[in-house]
């Protein structure tokens, strides 16, 4: 939000945002998603941001923003590739 923003939303007070950790179970890439009203910001995390944020334990994401999927017609499995470019040949469950 920017400063002319906030003044035309009449100066909201600032609140906290909370972020949970999250990850694929295949990649040790570490993600931060922070959930406000009606959205969703997703943040690749470094090793020094993941410790400012009290080193919270990463859960498990089903779905990563950036992630993209492909099925090639000769091949019945599908392809999900992660933000941080890690593939992998996804299960009958996931």
């Amino acid at each position: 939000m920017s400063y002319e923003d906030w003044v035309g939303a009449r100066r909201p007070t600032p609140v906290r945002a909370s972020s949970s950790v999250v990850k694929y179970s295949w990649s040790p890439t570490l993600y931060a998603v922070t959930f406000f009203k009606g959205d969703w910001e997703w943040d690749h995390l470094s090793a020094s941001q993941w410790r400012r944020m009290g080193s919270k334990k990463a859960t498990n994401a089903g779905w990563i923003e950036a992630s993209d999927v492909t099925k090639y017609a000769s091949r019945s499995e599908l392809i999900l590739q992660g933000e941080d470019k890690s593939l992998h040949k996804l299960t009958f469950n996931q």
